[in-house]
């Protein structure tokens, strides 16, 4: 309840209660979850104590046979990584998380991760791998009609198509995602727009503001499956 009455002081000290009394009570599977719980608190306040916790959390998973487990905690362990612009070790893990979730059959865990794997793949110049990444969790997305995948997915590849010096397409992708954040709310923003700012931002630095200007109109105005197929347009490096 703390948690989610952003009373983060006391949720800490819950979490750090609850996971003494599994050390206590000795459960590896228990203390794995509450490691990965109490890291979550943690992570607001001090990304390298939250990631020990999930180091910790992340042995006892494995050690349990637990992969869903491990696929969460991995997920959580590449943010303080990618902040530091680690990211061959964020692909890594993430390769691995994929994996996983390809093997557990979760077909949303493993959509909303190729968008993080995509991200990093763009950030170690895997361009390829990138598109094949993101366009893989947009057919995903599509499959279960989830209008917020989409619009994430647009803004991760608006990310991939400025990287590629297709700064037009990468303004209509991130205004195809705006349009759809208008319609069904919430924030369609890719996770790797928290690290590392605006996908318009870098586009625009090459381009005229009145070619900046139009893009943004032409991608405000486009269906979603006239956006997909710009997607699928896009050389892979």
């Amino acid at each position: 309840m703390a948690w989610w009455q952003q009373d983060r002081v006391s949720a800490g000290a819950c979490y750090e209660e609850a996971l003494a009394i599994e050390r206590e009570l000795g459960d590896p599977a228990r203390i794995a979850e509450a490691l990965y719980n109490h890291a979550f608190v943690v992570a607001g306040e001090d990304l390298e104590s939250a990631a020990r916790l999930l180091e910790e959390s992340l042995d006892l998973f494995r050690r349990v046979g637990d992969e869903r487990g491990a696929a969460q905690v991995l997920t959580m362990l590449v943010m303080p990584d990618a902040q530091n612009g680690n990211w061959r070790t964020v692909v890594g893990r993430l390769e691995e998380v994929v994996a996983i979730w390809r093997r557990l059959g979760e077909r949303l865990h493993l959509a909303f991760d190729l968008l993080w794997l995509a991200f990093a793949y763009g950030r170690v110049a895997r361009l390829r791998n990138a598109w094949g990444a993101g366009l893989e969790a947009l057919e995903l997305f599509r499959e279960v009609d989830n209008h917020t995948g989409i619009g994430i997915t647009f803004t991760t590849l608006a990310f991939l198509a400025t990287w590629e010096d297709r700064h037009e397409d990468a303004i209509r992708l991130a205004a195809a995602s705006e349009a759809i954040k208008a319609r069904v709310g919430g924030p369609p923003g890719a996770i790797g727009g928290l690290l590392e700012g605006d996908p318009v931002a870098e586009a625009r630095a090459h381009l005229s503001e009145e070619a900046a200007r139009k893009a943004w109109e032409e991608g405000l105005t486009m269906s979603v499956e006239e956006a997909v197929a710009l997607a699928r347009e896009q050389p892979r490096g």
